[in-house]
């Protein structure tokens, strides 16, 4: 293993240090961010991934999936590019796949690949296609990381410019160590993949572990047991994409990302909250009930909230309208209940990041 100093464990203070780029601009300016999966099986992933990126701040969304359900795709991410892939029989992303979406990661401010794909070899293959053409950043998630899996050495030319989001599962086939290695040192682990892959490493888990390349390690413990459900890891790789196409730094938006996420899951504590938890609640499915025990984290919504309550005022002009708008939406469209807003003035400094979430207001008489 690496050697390492003690962790820093993050809080607001840590963040508060080191703040995000301030979004600002038209959606040029906010950066283009690519999510590359899913297959016939599993959709969700990528629409999951695709709206923590756009909650997160990216400026464009473009959505490349197999092509059966690309325009299932396009329908629910209205705000989204979506490019259709070659597929293979058992309807996965083919390795084919890599030249009709070079294009669009080439010119991406940032590229996440892996959410929801399957077949690890046809996988493998794409990225051993794709990954030589590309200068970063990139996200690699679930069976992205087959090929760091085959050779380490893979994203060597993208000199660090790289976040890895694996669970702990995943990231014991990366370093070809067993569960219990894993589960001993998690924070040693993720340094020991950071130092080979020269790429920062997320690391989720019940405990959250950052690892940069050069020995640095951040851990996070703001999330609880209310993440540890389907799609939970999607969410956060698209966070962590969507923080890198807005500017951050990997270390950072891998950082940042860890805390939004655990931040999302805050109000699982109860019991019943965490048998209610569902990543891809969106607003308006629920009418009370959402409010007290789910926490939405594909919209980040609450997240948002208690990172602008607890963190303090560089990022609170962040989302803050749309926020508004979108409780504003969510009473006037779906009657529910939202929760009680800020008495924080709105800034007008930053567009929504999701517009589907309330373009409903719209229409709607005041």
């Amino acid at each position: 293993m690496p050697h390492r100093s003690e962790p820093t464990l993050v809080t607001p203070a840590v963040l508060r240090d080191w703040p995000l780029p301030e979004p600002a601009g038209g959606k040029n300016a906010r950066g283009s961010i690519l999510v590359i999966g899913g297959s016939t099986e599993t959709l969700g992933a990528v629409l999951l991934a695709a709206e923590g990126a756009m909650r997160a701040g990216a400026g464009k969304l473009q959505v490349a999936t197999v092509a059966s359900l690309a325009p299932f795709a396009a329908q629910a991410l209205p705000e989204a590019l979506v490019r259709a892939l070659p597929e293979t029989d058992d309807g996965a992303v083919s390795a084919a796949a890599a030249d009709t979406v070079r294009d669009l990661a080439e010119s991406a401010a940032a590229v996440l690949v892996g959410p929801g794909m399957a077949d690890k070899e046809a996988t493998q293959a794409f990225g051993e296609r794709l990954l030589p053409h590309l200068s970063g950043p990139l996200v690699l998630d679930a069976l992205g990381l087959a090929c760091i899996t085959a050779d380490d050495s893979c994203l060597h030319h993208l000199d660090g410019r790289v976040v890895l989001t694996p669970n702990p599962t995943e990231l014991g086939y990366a370093l070809h160590a067993s569960d219990e290695e894993v589960d001993g040192d998690p924070g040693g682990c993720a340094l020991a993949l950071a130092e080979r892959s020269r790429a920062v490493v997320g690391l989720g888990g019940a405990t959250s572990w950052v690892a940069a390349p050069d020995g640095r390690l951040w851990q996070d413990e703001s999330g609880n047991a209310g993440l540890g459900v389907s799609g939970s890891g999607d969410v956060r790789a698209g966070i962590t994409a969507g923080l890198l196409a807005r500017g951050a730094d990997p270390a950072q938006a891998a950082m940042w990302a860890a805390y939004l996420h655990g931040r999302a899951g805050s109000g699982w504590r109860r019991p019943s909250a965490r048998r209610a938890s569902s990543p891809g609640s969106c607003p308006g499915r629920y009418r009370g009930p959402w409010r007290r025990s789910c926490p939405e984290p594909s919209s980040v919504a609450r997240t948002l909230t208690s990172h602008r309550r607890s963190v303090g005022r560089e990022e609170r002009g962040c989302m803050s309208t749309s926020l508004r708008r979108w409780r504003r939406s969510t009473r006037r469209c779906c009657g529910a209940t939202p929760v009680s807003e800020s008495s924080t003035r709105p800034s007008t400094r930053c567009s929504s990041p999701s517009p589907s979430s309330w373009a409903g207001t719209a229409s709607t008489p005041r």
